[in-house]
């Protein structure tokens, strides 16, 4: 029986395949690629307990990421290795992104992490894979010397730990090989490119006989690459049943892939073009947006949500009218991009129509007023790295098309000392809907401000982070009336002058969905407790640093629609908690993180709804209540740096419900 190799029959077949999807994505059904799966899944299970190195090499899109990605999801590699990671490396690779993606992987990172250096990040990973039996996979590596900068973070405790790697070059395989010899995949034959056509068109069913003998010719033309047999099965897809559009996709076929005459380079090439040249004209200009970025980069979905980039992608929207596009001229829709990390104290444009700029990698050492001057701009996004107070001129209000502004900290800033300030005049930028501030921000109040009825305020703004000490008097709130995500943070410095702020008045943003506070108080300040009201509409609460008695968690718990709640660095205070019962109706997901609580009175009742609870550093919890572990929803429980007694209690609680027939519970104990 010849076995066919590759790939996802489960996806439409309309659907781009990366050559590197990420090892948490859903599962790649494979057709056949047998015999490949066994032969690698025998050499990482081998006799040896040396570390080992296994090499996959192929051109590319010949399936080494899918035959890896099988083997990473493979469920018996589950029980066999203690741990599993995988990240892409590729061929502009930096050590910091492979160290986190590895980290990522393993659902180690915290918000620490992203300041840390590389060699505190290698030490984190080191110490998770200390004495532990691993799996690691290093997608698309290109270069010897990515092997080199990364073999001395995988120790060797003589315990069977492997490390799978892919690559498209044969020198990069045996160098980092340790395990001979390299495993090289081939190009299919013209049976198994058949299998793989019908099996993507048309799983489970037999092919249209009209379309049978045009359909073998277009496979054979594929010349073995799977990549190739599935991108062109997706235009296929667009009309499966009529002859004259398969003929006139073989004929591009025929004309644009002849593969023996051209190298692996331009093969690709010519497979992506005819992908692009096929896709209707108003998702052309996405393509090439997207194109812009470097391979692998992972592109922030909030981005893409500002960018209204989804729905260009979406194959059933609607038209967008030409006053809303953003993407109607890829030329206006240019990303400016320049070296990762570089100091720029003056930036020229060229460009005086683009709407879109990413700058986010480019360091600025002064305040980029030339931004100023593209005046057709919706989106800007840069990197601050100036001290002290900075902020834009009042000609920012010359920007009437802006909808998005979000400013990065650089490395040369200190926290809670420098700080951006957002200028008074975007009270009067109605078109705004996203500002996002990545450190100290401030906003003037609009209350001292002379606005007339007719005046337009932020009327669609439905984000806004990191205000610092902000003042929420009812016309602020009632400027904001669209608001559904809020970050705001109290410190310690002005806390003596102003008690409240008004967040009573959060009680009326009726579209608030995600609120994130931080209220700092010194340890010898006097500031009575503020009087919180929360909005009902409220689906995520975070809350950090506010030291509030347990006796108040009530005002959370009456909620209706809250599903995730995260208590952050003495959010609560106080030696007991007893929740009441009818409060957090919906509640999902619970973190405690930092807390002097020792005692915790909770039955199933009290959160009939949650899935997981994540407790970190409560080192005086005496126990984790029994009855939590009765709640039917539950999924998961997380424990680090916890007490001993804790720890012990969420054992118990595991073993009580294993011993009832409960095998969904699980319970992860983090040193």
């Amino acid at each position: 029986m010849n076995s066919c190799r590759v790939y996802d029959s489960q996806r439409s077949a309309a659907s781009p395949i990366s050559s590197s999807q990420r090892a948490n994505s859903s599962k790649v059904r494979m057709v056949g690629f047998d015999d490949d799966l066994i032969q690698i899944k025998a050499r990482l299970c081998g006799e040896s307990s040396k570390l080992q190195t296994i090499s996959i090499v192929g051109m590319g899109g010949i399936g080494k990421t899918t035959l890896a990605r099988n083997v990473f999801d493979d469920p018996s590699l589950g029980y066999y290795f203690d741990i599993r990671a995988w990240t892409a490396v590729s061929q502009n690779y930096r050590v910091r992104d492979i160290l986190l993606g590895l980290l990522g992987s393993m659902k180690m990172l915290n918000n620490r992490m992203d300041q840390e250096s590389n060699t505190e990040l290698a030490e984190h990973l080191h110490k998770c894979l200390k004495s532990r039996r691993y799996l690691i996979v290093l997608d698309d590596m290109w270069d010897t010397k990515a092997w080199d900068d990364m073999r001395l973070f995988f120790p060797d405790d003589d315990n069977g730990s492997r490390v799978l790697l892919t690559t498209r070059l044969s020198e990069v395989a045996v160098y980092a090989n340790s395990c001979r010899p390299i495993h090289q995949l081939r190009l299919l034959d013209q049976y198994q490119s058949w299998i793989l056509l019908t099996e993507i068109l048309f799983p489970g069913k037999s092919f249209p006989p009209q379309l049978e003998n045009i359909g073998k010719k277009i496979a054979r033309n594929c010349r073995g690459l799977p990549l190739a047999i599935c991108l062109v099965a997706g235009l296929l897809a667009e009309d499966k049943n009529t002859l004259d559009h398969w003929e006139n996709i073989g004929e591009n076929i025929a004309e644009n892939l002849n593969m023996a005459a051209t190298r692996n380079e331009e093969q690709l090439s010519k497979i992506f073009s005819l992908s692009y040249n096929h896709l209707p004209h108003h998702l052309r200009a996405c393509f090439l947006y997207l194109g812009v970025f470097p391979e692998d980069y992972e592109i922030r979905v909030s981005g893409l949500n500002s960018l209204k980039i989804q729905r260009r992608l979406s194959i059933h929207t609607d038209v967008v009218d030409d006053d809303d596009d953003l993407l109607d001229s890829p030329a206006r829709s240019l990303l400016y991009f320049c070296s990762y990390g570089s100091g720029i104290s003056y930036f020229h444009f060229h460009f005086r129509l683009l709407k879109v700029l990413d700058a986010t990698r480019v360091y600025f050492d002064e305040m980029p007023l030339e931004i100023l001057q593209l005046v057709h701009l919706r989106y800007i996004a840069f990197t601050q790295n100036c001290r002290g107070y900075c902020t834009f001129p009042s000609s920012i209000l010359r920007l009437h098309h802006l909808q998005t502004l979000i400013v990065r900290r650089g490395p040369s800033l200190r926290p809670f000392i420098d700080a951006f300030c957002i200028p008074v005049e975007i009270w009067k930028m109605p078109q705004i809907s996203h500002i996002s501030v990545f450190y100290t921000s401030f906003l003037t109040d609009p209350s001292s401000l002379n606005f007339d009825r007719r005046t337009p305020c932020l009327v669609n703004l439905q984000t806004i982070s990191n205000i610092t000490n902000f003042n929420f008097t009812k016309k602020a709130v009632r400027m904001m009336q669209k608001l559904k995500k809020l970050k705001v943070y109290y410190g310690a410095f002005t806390l003596e002058r102003r008690s409240d702020y008004g967040l009573n008045n959060l009680v009326h943003f009726h579209h608030l969905e995600k609120l994130s506070f931080s209220y700092r108080r010194s340890a010898s300040c006097n500031v009575p407790t503020p009087i919180i009201a929360f909005p009902r509409t409220l689906k995520k609460l975070t809350l950090s640093d506010c030291r509030f008695p347990w006796e108040h968690m009530t005002v959370v718990g009456s909620l209706p629609n809250l599903e995730v709640l995260k208590l952050l660095w003495y959010a609560f205070c106080g030696r007991e908690w007893q929740p009441v019962l009818g409060e957090f109706a919906q509640l999902k997901y619970l973190a405690i993180d930092t807390t002097d609580l020792e005692r915790w009175l909770a039955e199933s009742t009290n959160f009939p709804r949650l899935e997981h609870l994540r407790l970190e550093n409560c080192s005086r919890l005496e126990r984790i209540p029994t009855d939590i572990g009765e709640i039917l929803t539950l999924e998961l429980i997380e424990l680090r740096n916890c007490s001993s007694s804790a720890v012990d209690s969420a054992k118990e609680i595991l073993e009580e419900q294993q011993n009832q027939g409960n095998e969904s519970l699980q319970v992860r104990l983090h040193s």
